[in-house]
């Protein structure tokens, strides 16, 4: 579980990247136009809806799916897995307050409810600023090394162009204000995969031996991220 609470936040703010804008297929991107064009595209993007999977030594420890929502910042997620206690977990934010079910947090149908500067939140408090596609940018600007166009495949049906983007680890979890994983590599490489319009439709990268594999799909369809009812809130536990 600590793993995957480390990684969340930089998960879903690269999966932020993605939308349904139509434009003209874009040229083959480089280092210097590749961060250009997903600012663009994002530009055009609302929501969007997020799955995607962890794989440690061969095995899954971690699928995902839920929905985000780009303003005002909101996110529900629901997670199953080893990862998380071989049970089933949910994520919800909105309205600045952070709302998570899981095995030994709340009781049974209940989340654990906290604000989102509350120490309580701890790693899973930083998913707002994750959604928030300036925070994911800045991220990218400061540790972006280097861009390789690595060819054109098939996903889903779609004919999507491949980039290997390298970032420097140390500089993007600083840039978050986070710690690097112990096992973490010097270099982080992100496979993403573009649709002809520039918008990310999937990806994939590896920290600390834990590889994760994201597709987006749904941009900008209604959707509807509510914080669950007084009655189904657990009160925090302080030691």
């Amino acid at each position: 579980m600590a793993t995957t609470v480390v990684a969340l936040p930089l998960i879903l703010g690269i999966a932020a990247c993605g939308g349904d804008q139509r434009a003209q297929p874009v040229a083959q991107l480089d280092q210097a136009t590749l961060l250009p064009a997903m600012k663009e595209a994002f530009a055009q993007q609302r929501t969007w809806r997020v799955d995607g999977k962890m794989t440690a030594g061969g095995d899954t420890v971690l699928t995902m799916n839920g929905v985000q929502q780009a303003e005002p910042p909101a996110l529900s997620m629901e997670m199953s897995g080893s990862a998380v206690g071989d049970d089933k977990a949910k994520v919800i934010v909105t309205g600045g307050r952070l709302y998570l079910q899981a095995k030994d947090v709340a009781p049974d149908g209940k989340y654990l409810a906290v604000e989102l500067d509350d120490p309580a939140a701890g790693e899973l408090g930083s998913l707002t600023d994750s959604s928030d596609p300036t925070k994911t940018f800045e991220v990218f600007d400061e540790a972006l090394r280097k861009v390789e166009f690595v060819g054109t495949e098939a996903v889903s049906r779609r004919k999507l162009s491949r980039y290997a983007v390298t970032v420097d680890t140390t500089t993007a979890f600083e840039a978050q204000g986070k710690q690097v994983p112990a096992a973490a590599p010097k270099t982080i490489t992100y496979d993403i995969w573009i649709d002809p319009s520039g918008l990310t439709r999937k990806m994939s990268f590896t920290v600390a031996y834990v590889t994760t594999e994201l597709t987006m799909d749904d941009f900008n369809e209604s959707v509807s991220i509510e914080a669950p009812p007084a009655s189904k809130l657990a009160s925090v536990k302080r030691g």
